[in-house]
Order: C-alpha cells, then sequence, then structure tokens
C-alpha cells in the first residue's frame, strides 16, 4: 500500500511539473506541495528538484482538517494536495479541487 502511494505522489508531482514548465523559458519551475508531515523524505526532495530542474516549496499538514482550513481561507494555492478519502469528497462538493485532464497524461 505505502508503494502505491509513493508512487502516485511522484506520478502526480511529474504531471503537475510538466503543466507549469510549459513556457517556462529558462526559469526554473516552483512546485507548491501540500502533504502529509513525515510523509516525504527530505532528501526525495532534494532529489527530485534535482532531476527535474524544479523548486520544490513543500508544506505539512497534521490533519485534514488542518488541510482544509488552510486552503479554504486561501491565500497560498497549492499544485498538489493529499487528503484522504472523506476530505477529498468534501472538497469536490465544495468545488475546491480541479480535475486531472488525462490527456495530459501519456501512459
Amino acid at each position: 500500500m505505502k508503494k502505491s502511494i509513493k508512487v502516485l505522489v511522484i506520478m502526480s508531482l511529474i504531471l503537475v511539473i510538466g503543466f507549469i514548465s510549459t513556457g517556462c523559458g529558462d526559469n526554473k519551475a516552483v512546485l507548491n506541495v501540500y502533504n502529509w508531515g513525515d510523509y516525504i523524505d527530505p532528501d526525495v526532495i532534494k532529489d527530485f528538484q534535482k532531476e527535474f530542474n524544479v523548486k520544490v516549496n513543500y508544506n505539512t499538514f497534521a490533519t485534514n482538517e488542518d488541510m482544509y482550513v488552510s486552503i479554504k481561507k486561501g491565500g497560498t494555492s497549492y499544485d498538489v494536495a493529499f487528503p484522504s478519502d472523506y476530505m477529498i469528497e468534501r472538497m469536490i462538493d465544495e468545488d475546491m479541487l480541479e480535475k486531472i485532464n488525462r490527456d495530459n497524461i501519456p501512459n
């Protein structure tokens, strides 16, 4: 289960980089990630930044409710966030999430 979640996280990050890096020229793309605390090893983030020439702003939350309040109040936008099942449903109902365009995912 943990391996499949890690793969999902990495694939999501790669997908988002594809979206934000289009037309960036020489500027380094920035990826804003909001995830559970202690979920991704800092070395993975460093390696990811190096491999894809992107800056990752990695912020964490302790509970779904903390994440929800932070995103709901605005001020910071995230390219990728990782709430759990019931919170995803709530955020969909409140139109807080964007659909993934599967045409942009070649595999």
